[in-house]
């Protein structure tokens, strides 16, 4: 650690402490078992520390950086023109954008205090509008209700095309599977009926 970095801390260790509970009186006393009356007192005379902190000790942030004014105006100039940059090629549109005139424009917005351009935003709505009535939504027109049942004639398939096999080269071949037929005896069990044509065959 660096001595600044030394004196911060013990700064900031100071305003931590409570005077009235901590004090240097009470270290210089290590050897004497009592405190006397006369220390005592000079604890109670001691005035209490602010707990304010001092104008010079803020951060601000340019103590950190430890820069002088000039160089902090510098790079704020540079960071507001690369801001303005960004913010022209950001909006595209050249005619939001509109140059600073000496007198006092009521009309548009400075991003930045220093900003030598003003942003409106009703340019923007108008634009926006147009564009919205630009757009048409194309509807298919409705047919009439003769040839949409003639349309849907030619789509659905006929019944009897089905019935006659007509055009069913790539059906699959549908079998009937067996049906077992039982019967219910009178003690609740279940016998199993032969259908008539199979006894013939055995």
């Amino acid at each position: 650690m660096s001595s600044s970095d030394d004196e911060e801390n013990l700064e900031l260790f100071k305003e931590a402490t409570d005077v009235q509970f901590i004090n240097d009186s009470m270290f210089i006393n290590l050897g004497k078992s009592k405190p006397s009356k006369e220390d005592i007192n000079k604890v109670a005379e001691c005035p209490e520390r602010s707990l304010r902190t001092a104008r010079n000790n803020r951060d601000d942030g340019s103590e950190m950086l430890n820069v002088t004014p000039q160089f902090q105006s510098y790079i704020a100039k540079k960071l507001s023109n690369i801001l303005e940059k960004q913010i022209e090629e950001s909006l595209g549109v050249q005619q939001n954008v509109k140059e600073c005139k000496k007198s006092k424009e009521k009309d548009g917005i400075k991003l930045l205090s220093n900003s030598t351009k003003t942003v409106t935003v009703g340019d923007k709505a108008k634009e926006l509008e147009r564009k919205q009535t630009k757009i048409k939504i194309c509807k298919r027109p409705m047919k009439e209700e003769k040839s949409a049942v003639i349309d849907f004639r030619q789509v659905a398939v006929n019944p009897e095309d089905i019935i006659n096999g007509t055009e069913v080269k790539h059906w699959s071949q549908w079998s009937r599977s067996k049906v077992f037929k039982y019967k219910k005896l009178e003690n609740g069990k279940l016998e199993y009926i032969e259908p008539e044509f199979e006894k013939n065959v055995n």
